[in-house]
């Protein structure tokens, strides 16, 4: 008789946990650089390049579809990504660790970059993540 209770109470806790685990979404990724250099540039995310990286003279915001269909755009997990900004000759332009994570409602992105005479700047929207390198 107490072994039905146990498999109801053990069954009972695997939905509950299940019911606590937290809901992450994907992120809507658009990258640009606000930087002419003349030459195509590349945007690499984790050593894997995911195409070439377009000027743009200003930026789109989360609503503005014409402008973000301008814009590399790729869907991201919550996490840390190394992202790497290199010419077709491998000469590294920009470089810096981004991470994004979208749980619950909470939003948290932060970047890192060495060095200092260029950086990044973000619009964010729910999901969506609009991303300007400078270099």
């Amino acid at each position: 008789m107490k072994k039905p209770i146990y498999i109801i109470i053990a069954f009972a806790m695997v939905a509950l946990l299940t019911q606590c685990r937290s809901h992450t979404r994907n992120w809507q990724a658009y990258f640009w650089t606000s930087t002419k250099t003349g030459i195509a540039q590349y945007l690499y995310i984790n050593n894997v390049m995911k195409g070439q990286l377009p000027y743009l003279s200003s930026g789109p915001d989360c609503d503005d579809a014409a402008a973000k269909s301008r814009t590399l755009h790729l869907k991201l997990k919550s996490g840390t990504y190394d992202i790497t900004v290199k010419d077709h000759d491998g000469n590294i332009s920009f470089n810096e660790t981004l991470t994004i994570r979208l749980s619950n409602g909470n939003k948290t992105i932060s970047t890192t970059q060495e060095d200092k005479t260029n950086g990044s700047r973000n619009v964010v929207e729910d999901n969506c993540l609009v991303h300007e390198i400078y270099f």
